[in-house]
């Protein structure tokens, strides 16, 4: 028997498509964190598998470097602007299909989970352009564990026509749900191969 909160996201998904972002440099760590096999396969495959067990239709955000790097199988969908982070990659996933939200997850968050992602779902509501985590005792929101939802496209090239390309600058601009929390874990990038150990 499905309960009402699992109807509801069984809803949503619908019209949510997921979005794994692995297009960075990576330099800092000194190899591709897309590749690290923090759960015994890549980052990027972890990811790809708990989304699609969600029922999220999903694709990988890469460079066109890394096109020949991805295994067959997987939904590619290449960057096509230049070197201009995470905004790039969600506005390629927006040219692809502008009638639909996209689920963002970066690849160096390695502790998101099933209930992470569930709690993004529940909470779309069309009311709003954003829907994201922010920490306690912050003014910034997390910008690549989200959903943006269609309604924002709009603004989103809006603010690359004028060369900005901060996600913090989109989502001070438009209408944003946020879901607060303490799981400070969550939201860890690992940009070093000390963030791995620590």
């Amino acid at each position: 028997m499905i309960d009402g909160s699992q109807k509801q996201i069984d809803t949503q998904t619908n019209n949510t498509y997921a979005l794994v972002l692995i297009g960075g440099g990576s330099t800092r760590m000194g190899k591709d964190k897309y590749l690290l096999e923090v759960h015994g396969k890549p980052q990027y495959q972890f990811l790809y598998e708990l989304l699609t067990e969600m029922g999220l239709k999903t694709f990988i955000s890469c460079n066109a470097g890394q096109v020949a790097k991805i295994p067959p199988g997987f939904p590619l969908i290449v960057d096509q602007f230049d070197q201009i982070g995470p905004i790039g990659g969600i506005a390629s996933a927006f040219l692809r299909d502008m009638d639909v939200n996209w689920l963002v997850v970066a690849c160096d968050l390695v502790y998101v989970d099933k209930q992470a992602i569930s709690r993004l779902l529940e909470a779309i509501s069309y009311e709003y352009d954003v829907v994201t985590y922010k920490k306690k005792r912050t003014t910034y929101f997390e910008t690549v564990l989200t959903c943006y939802l269609s309604n924002v496209s709009g603004s989103m090239f809006q603010q690359m026509e004028r060369d900005e390309y901060s996600l913090q600058t989109l989502l001070k601009n438009v209408n944003v749900k946020t879901i607060t929390t303490e799981d400070e874990l969550l939201f860890k990038n690992v940009n070093t191969p000390g963030d791995l150990l620590s």
